[in-house]
């Protein structure tokens, strides 16, 4: 189903029994498969390729007809992010300066940020992994402790 979803086309149950369908076709026949797992997904990868091929492409017009304006409401903060404000504000300015470059980046630009950093502070990948590992355990921590204060919460 991972790959029908990943791939963007469905319903992927739907697929996925297509796609084991076909397997079993095959074993039936007694072909043998040293790898089914990736037998599985190499037929999944196909019956994906050939629903995306099947699929009218939409016209600039009708992209455009189908696009809502989005304007986001504003987010009054919960009860969760107002504790993880207080306990960031709490953290000494290493700390929360380390914590908040660590997670400020995604993807490739945060593997070369997170080096950056490790750079900055002298210090391995691995020794900077354990110090933001520490930090947001400490901030758990606070946050769970500033969450069960809260008035009126059951737990």
């Amino acid at each position: 189903m991972r790959v029908f979803e990943w791939n963007g086309v469905g319903p992927a149950d739907e697929l996925a029994d297509q796609a084991f369908n076909v397997v079993a076709r095959h074993l039936e026949k007694g072909k043998e498969i040293d790898n089914l797992i990736g037998f599985i997904v190499g037929v999944a990868k196909v019956i994906a390729g050939e629903v995306r091929k099947k699929r009218k492409p939409l016209s600039l017009e009708e992209i455009k007809g189908k696009q809502q304006p989005i304007e986001p409401e504003p987010i009054e903060p919960d009860a969760r992010q107002k504790c993880f404000d207080y306990c960031l504000a709490d953290l000494t300015s290493e700390k929360r300066y380390l914590i908040v470059e660590y997670y400020k980046h995604e993807k490739g630009d945060k593997i070369k940020r997170r080096q950056k950093l490790a750079d900055e502070l002298g210090i391995p990948m691995n020794a900077l992994r354990i110090r933001a590992h520490r930090i947001r355990m400490g901030l758990e921590k606070c946050i769970t402790k500033c969450r069960e204060s809260e008035p009126g919460r059951n737990n």
